[in-house]
């Protein structure tokens, strides 16, 4: 019997020696990424505002532009941090995987704050990209991976969530146009959406087409203003999606003159197309507004649609005094369809001024609110 115990203490023993020896054991996460038992334990356990400080801790810790750590390469003479930065990519990865189980918001947001140009940024987002579509995640995991590319300000990476709301299957395309709707836009990438909008698939794919429309009337740019404006036109589209709430006529330009001299000139076009730019202009505040009205001032009647103010006088922000002041000053403007839009946007907004309603006349061609001059 005591044999039997000595036996068993050495052989109980030399386990234990042997498990120290072995190489640090890893697991696969639910990502299929390998994750060492150190690093999981890092995380896994670690909750609320411990796994945001951790997350953030991870992905600023070395993280040099690229610019920056290339040069710092070349006067070391060594290539050893490309090795280095791969392995930080992956434990990134690995991290943001565990994140995106949680769904945490707080990693996404870190992710925006460090941009698009650190070192491991290119292999972290293209393990982002392979994931985003992964038949084996859940769909709320697919949607964050979704968002991370969408919010990255890489272009790549955005036309990657492009390309797949357009190969998803139709109860998952919503995972991927939800996130185009907030994407930061570019130059190079405004320019993508505006080929994308060009394809007739995707002008009969309703919620990726909403979603880059989305995405253009936020930003607010000429860029955006101008590929907006072209697109009702070439789709014949004199609504440009302002019913849904969204578009040309729903956007609010940024100061960029060129900008809101673009509008101006599209809206003085008198078209069936002018009421957007000319919502937009109004949209802009008492800068936008004063072009509008001057639009209007200088633009001979016969050429103006009849819906050029449709919808227009819910478009003034009545609560920014200047603009206020200057609606008040064009009541009495010489031009009837300006003095008449400023009575209207006074009697719509409930503004109390004495006798301001007392001299509104309703005509069979008043529209929605405007008296157009008679032909």
């Amino acid at each position: 019997m005591r044999r039997i115990l000595v036996l068993s203490f050495v052989f109980v023993a030399f386990y234990f020696l042997y498990r120290q020896q072995l190489p640090e054991t890893s697991e696969r996460d639910a990502s299929g990424s390998a994750i060492s038992s150190t690093e999981r334990a890092q995380f896994v356990g670690v909750s609320g505002d411990g796994f945001d400080t951790e997350f953030s801790n991870l992905v600023s810790e070395g993280a040099l532009p690229v610019e920056e750590n290339g040069a710092a390469q070349r006067a070391q003479g060594s290539s050893s941090n490309i090795f280095e930065h791969k392995t930080k990519a992956q434990k990134i990865f690995d991290a943001f995987s565990i994140a995106a189980a949680r769904g945490n918001e707080k990693t996404l947001a870190r992710l925006k704050e460090i941009g698009a140009d650190c070192e491991w940024c290119g292999e972290f987002y293209s393990k982002v990209e392979e994931k985003a579509s992964s038949p084996k995640l859940s769909r709320d995991e697919k949607g964050f991976f979704a968002k991370a590319l969408a919010q990255s300000g890489r272009p790549e990476s955005v036309s990657k969530v492009i390309e797949m709301a357009q190969t998803a299957d139709p109860q998952d395309t919503t995972l991927y146009t939800r996130p185009l709707k907030d994407a930061p836009l570019t130059p190079e990438l405004i320019e993508e959406i505006d080929q994308t909008l060009d394809d007739e698939n995707v002008q009969k794919n309703g919620p990726l087409s909403e979603a880059l429309v989305s995405a253009l009337t936020r930003d607010g740019s000429l860029f955006s203003i101008q590929t907006l404006y072209n697109n009702a036109i070439e789709t014949e589209n004199p609504d440009g999606y302002y019913r849904i709430g969204i578009g040309l006529g729903e956007l609010t330009p940024d100061s960029d003159p060129n900008a809101l001299a673009f509008l101006a000139d599209a809206a003085a076009k008198g078209d069936e197309y002018s009421h957007l730019a000319l919502k937009a202009l109004i949209n802009q505040g008492k800068q936008g507004l004063e072009m509008a009205l001057d639009v209007l001032e200088n633009t001979d009647p016969a050429v103006l649609h009849p819906s050029v103010l449709r919808n227009a006088v819910s478009h003034v922000d009545t609560t920014d005094s200047d603009a206020l002041a200057y609606i008040q000053q064009k009541r009495s403007s010489s031009n009837p369809l300006v003095s008449e839009f400023a009575k209207e946007v006074i009697k719509e907004h409930k503004i109390d001024l004495p006798g301001q309603n007392r001299d509104i006349r309703y005509t069979d061609t008043f529209e929605e609110g405007i008296v157009l001059p008679q032909q």
